[in-house]
């Protein structure tokens, strides 16, 4: 997950630090300095928190997610409306069979055998278009509950994975929507100055939508200690 933004090799634990492993096992040449695990996981721990427990960002999510629902009905309403006509048109044919046998120009078993068949099929796409209405169904509940009390509810739930108090919680749950970290070297080489980190990672609990930290927007973070 932690990369080394110089030779994009991964950053490993080194007694207290993280190093570059390229640098470390001289794999091949890389300048990137090491930097201590207690200040980067201090700060990306800041950010995280300044991401996700902010209602502006939640708000966003829950419109994209809506958008996503709402784009999930239209395209099975669509495929409904497809069935629907399906069903019309087995209806359609079981009916002209139903006159054929009526004029008694093709014999009993014939007609018998085109129904059960005609039958079989309208009953297929009878449960699929069921499934179809149920997956509406749960998808217009599921987007009449994403409002201020999710909003909240969903605040309460990061402040609870994020507490200082639980280190092992903490961690599992960043490693759930964090999937790459970049550290860059330090600022001009000087051995203290900042360093850029960039964040990589998505909000799985909501969607799958994405986020990175942007260009000016990414923590410098002071290292002082290597």
């Amino acid at each position: 997950m932690l990369k080394c933004a110089v030779c994009g090799g991964p950053m490993v634990g080194d007694a207290g630090f993280y190093t570059c492993i390229n640098k470390k096992k001289h794999l091949k040449k890389c300048t990137n300095n090491k930097m201590s695990s207690a200040n980067l996981d201090r700060n990306v721990l800041s950010f995280v928190k300044s991401t996700l427990l902010d209602r502006t960002h939640f708000e966003k999510v829950i419109a994209s997610t809506k958008k996503a629902y709402q784009e999930e009905i239209k395209k099975t309403s669509k495929d409904a409306k497809r069935l629907q006509k399906q069903i019309v048109e087995i209806d359609a044919k079981i009916e002209r069979n139903m006159i054929l046998f009526e004029r008694g120009t093709i014999k009993a078993e014939i007609i018998e055998q085109r129904i059960i068949k005609l039958e079989a099929e309208k009953q297929e796409i009878e449960e699929t278009l069921q499934n179809d209405q149920n997956i509406i169904t749960a998808v217009e509940i599921a987007e009449s509950e994403l409002n201020d009390k999710a909003i909240k509810s969903y605040i309460d739930k990061f402040e609870e994975l994020l507490d200082d108090s639980n280190e092992d919680l903490m961690r599992n749950f960043l490693q759930t929507f964090i999937h790459k970290i970049e550290l860059h070297g330090r600022e001009n080489g000087k051995r203290k100055s900042r360093r850029l980190v960039n964040i990589h990672g998505f909000i799985p609990t909501l969607t799958g939508i994405t986020f990175a930290s942007p260009r000016g927007v990414e923590p410098l973070l002071q290292d002082r200690k290597s």
